[in-house]
């Protein structure tokens, strides 16, 4: 997560290396050894912490990362393909997640109570967030026309303390600097058509090198492996 977010932290800080010994209260740090030029030519070096979560809900997580629920059937399913040479148009999981414009927000602003904390533990001259998604990626219109501004306008008005919150997506996009307290938004975005909309994570079937499927149909069709469903109330 920190190596891609590393070109970003460059950008915004200057030359700078990990700390390796820092790794909780916060969960990283760097230590910028040739600031910016933004920070005054007569900058010396500073450390910048930083605090790293998902935001993603736990309930998803819980679904798409289960190795073990429903192995015997992705076994079965992978056998067919390499031994019998029956392709499934299956996909192994899916997942329709709703994207409300505080889903940023609400997986970041559960660190709030940490910032002071870190703030008297270290030496910092910033404190940052760092989040990330498996979900949302930032290269599309919905994050770029929506999301990005919804994030800063709603983490402005709840004054977050944090210096900055800076997202990465693990689907696809580059990091994000999508909020700085030194710099608030202070009206929300005009009406979206993308406001919560849906995105859907799929875990694809096992696949030959030498062979063609479609990636559609594979998307629509239901999972090998559904959600569990609650155990009903003794």
């Amino acid at each position: 997560m920190l190596k891609l977010a590393e070109p970003l932290f460059e950008k915004l800080y200057g030359k700078f290396s990990f700390d390796p010994a820092q790794t909780d209260r916060p969960d990283a740090a760097i230590n910028v050894y040739k600031p910016h030029k933004r920070f005054g030519r007569k900058a010396g070096p500073f450390r910048i912490g930083i605090e790293i979560t998902t935001v993603d809900k736990g309930q998803d997580l819980a679904y798409l990362n289960d190795e073990k629920y429903g192995r015997d059937r992705v076994i079965a399913q992978t056998m067919d393909v390499l031994e019998n040479g029956f392709d499934s148009v299956r996909p192994i999981k899916k997942a329709e997640i709703d994207i409300q414009d505080s889903y940023i927000y609400d997986g970041a602003i559960s660190k709030k109570i940490k910032y002071q904390s870190y703030l008297e533990y270290g030496t910092y001259r910033e404190i940052i967030l760092l989040c990330f998604s498996d979900v949302v990626a930032t290269d599309t219109v919905v994050f770029k026309e929506h999301l990005e501004g919804s994030t800063d306008y709603l983490l402005s008005k709840a004054q977050f303390p944090f210096d900055a919150v800076v997202f990465a997506s693990l689907r696809q996009g580059n990091p994000v600097r999508v909020y700085r307290k030194g710099n608030p938004r202070l009206s929300p975005p005009a009406p979206s058509n993308y406001s919560g909309v849906t995105e859907t994570v799929v875990h694809g079937p096992t696949m030959r090198f030498d062979q063609t499927y479609s990636l559609r149909e594979i998307m629509s069709n239901e999972p090998l492996i559904t959600r569990r469903q609650p155990k009903p109330a003794s």
